[in-house]
């Protein structure tokens, strides 16, 4: 049974509320006495405590996109491909963008820049700096705020952790919810 747009949007919208719901619990896991310490559990709790800040981020630039008649922004060639391509053609662009990519991008954003940056500056302005340049290279104006952000939790959970594992496993999972949310919406939820 295939839900109706209308239908699908409410229910995407809804699952994305609900993952906003979980980052007060999340932040407040992480702060307390008892925090993990697995990497994989440190990186799902990360992750759903910068999804809020992210996900508002994202609905206030389109909001004020929309006011300014800017419009919905054209789809990244990746992203066009993903929602229009052929099921081996998804599997791949998945697997890259959930497996491979959130480890070569840890590696050179945290790893390697940020730890650089904070053997020269202040941890506060490491991450800033850290957070525009892997913004900016994603090349998306009206997604820079949001990736941004996102940056600016995965630099934290590094610096926080001392390990980069926590990092990957936000970004792929950021990758993978960005990927499954587009696959429910369908391909009409990118601009042409």
């Amino acid at each position: 049974m295939t839900l109706p747009p209308d239908a699908r949007a409410l229910a995407v919208n809804l699952a994305g509320w609900i993952l906003c719901a979980a980052c007060l619990p999340a932040i407040l896991a992480l702060r307390s006495r008892r925090a993990p310490r697995n990497a994989w559990l440190q990186g799902l709790l990360r992750f759903l405590a910068v999804w809020g800040p992210v996900a508002a981020a994202n609905w206030l630039v389109g909001v004020l996109c929309d006011r300014l008649g800017a419009g919905a922004p054209p789809a990244q060639d990746v992203l066009r491909q993903f929602a229009d391509g052929a099921p081996i053609q998804r599997t791949a662009i998945a697997v890259c963008a959930i497996f491979v990519m959130p480890a070569v991008e840890e590696w050179i954003f945290r790893e390697r820049l940020q730890s650089w940056l904070l053997r020269r500056i202040s941890p506060f302005r490491g991450i800033v700096l850290v957070a525009v340049v892997f913004a900016s290279l994603h090349f998306s104006l009206r997604a820079f705020l949001p990736l941004a952000i996102l940056s600016g939790g995965l630099s934290l959970a590094r610096l926080r952790t001392g390990r980069l594992l926590p990092s990957i496993v936000m970004h792929a999972l950021y990758n993978a919810s960005s990927l499954a949310f587009l696959l429910a919406l369908g391909p009409s939820a990118i601009a042409s």
